[in-house]
Formats: C-alpha cells, sequence, structure tokens
C-alpha cells in the first residue's frame, strides 16, 4: 500500500493554503488543524478518498471538521519521493503517525514538512531514515516549530541537509541522539 503523492504537492507556491491536496478538491491545507494515521479501515466513512497510488481503496484519507485522517489496513508505506508531502499546512498544530507508517523507501524529503508554521512539536522517532539521501528544507519555515524528536535517524545515505531548519525561529530542542551523517555535503 503505497501512499500518493502528486505534481499538486512539488513545486514551492506562494499561496499554499489555498491549494488542495492529495487528490481532492473540497478540502483545503489551510482547513486541516490536526493529522492522524491509522493502520485499521474499521472507521472509514463513505465520502472518504482514495489516496493510494494505484488507486485500488487500499488507502482512504477523510476530514471531520479540522481532523485529516489518513487509514490503511497495515502500514502505509510512504512514496520514495515525499518531497512537499506536508507542505503549507499551515494551522497544522499536531501529526500523530501512530507508529502507521512506513518511510524505509523514502529517498526524497526535501520540503516535506515546509510552511507547516503552527506546528510546534514533532516526533519523527519512528521514521525509518536509512535510504534518504536527499532532506533539504525538510522544516522550512516552521516558524513556530519548538521541539522536534530526529532520535535514532539512520542518515547515513543523507547527502543533502541544506537548509534542514530555516527559518524554525522558535525551536528550543532538536533531539538527534544516535544520528550521524558522513555523507552530508551540504549544509
Amino acid at each position: 500500500m503505497m501512499f500518493r503523492s502528486t505534481a499538486l504537492e512539488k513545486g514551492m507556491n506562494d499561496d499554499w493554503n489555498n491549494l488542495p491536496f492529495w487528490g481532492q478538491n473540497r478540502h483545503f491545507r489551510n482547513e486541516v488543524k490536526h493529522i492522524v494515521f491509522s493502520d485499521s479501515m474499521t472507521a472509514v466513512p463513505d465520502f472518504a478518498w482514495d489516496v493510494s497510488e494505484v488507486k485500488d481503496g487500499s488507502i482512504y484519507a477523510w476530514m471531520d471538521g479540522t481532523t485529516l485522517f489518513i487509514a490503511a489496513d497495515g502500514k502505509i508505506k510512504l512514496n520514495p519521493h515525499s518531497e512537499y508531502l506536508f507542505a503549507g499546512f499551515c494551522n497544522l498544530e499536531t501529526i500523530d503517525f501512530n507508529h502507521a507508517i512506513d518511510t524505509s523507501d523514502v529517498k526524497n524529503m526535501e520540503y516535506m514538512f515546509s510552511n507547516c508554521t503552527s506546528t510546534t512539536h514533532i516526533d519523527l522517532s519512528d521514521f525509518d531514515t536509512s535510504n534518504v539521501q536527499n532532506m533539504k528544507a525538510m522544516f522550512f519555515w516552521c516558524a513556530a516549530l519548538e521541539r522536534i524528536d530526529l532520535s535514532g535517524f539512520n542518515i547515513s545515505q543523507l547527502e543533502n541537509m541544506s537548509c534542514f531548519l530555516a527559518g524554525c525561529e522558535s525551536l528550543e530542542s532538536a533531539d538527534f541522539t544516535g544520528a550521524s551523517a558522513p555523507k552530508v555535503s551540504d549544509l
């Protein structure tokens, strides 16, 4: 079950918050305050839309108020090119991965969370980053970000980490315990 990333998510845009996301046109990025992943599809409503890469109904997303839910039966595998995936969710306060995603095949996380200007903390300690080569500007302009947990990151394949936390002017703590980057050439 591969999560789909579309061209709409790729490329910077001055007006991210007015863009729809992930293959639908009813909801906009600025409506989302919470994102919750689940490895069970027992509560998927009829109005959910298919966000699987091959459109086989294996991964669904839906909005309930200001919360965006993404669910599958089992772990959701992120696309190798997951750049811009959560970019521009300007009112996003929380994101709960619930151990329900698999990032083991991801190679590109460039701008993945950029312009999430309302997110105050994020825990990515469960992310398998052993194949990631690019984390350029991954948290670019996450101005409210105070805490980030990247402990256990395996960034042995990482080549580009430039502007990784650029514009994170509220950052108080960043846990990189256990991370090393022997290949990083562009900081």
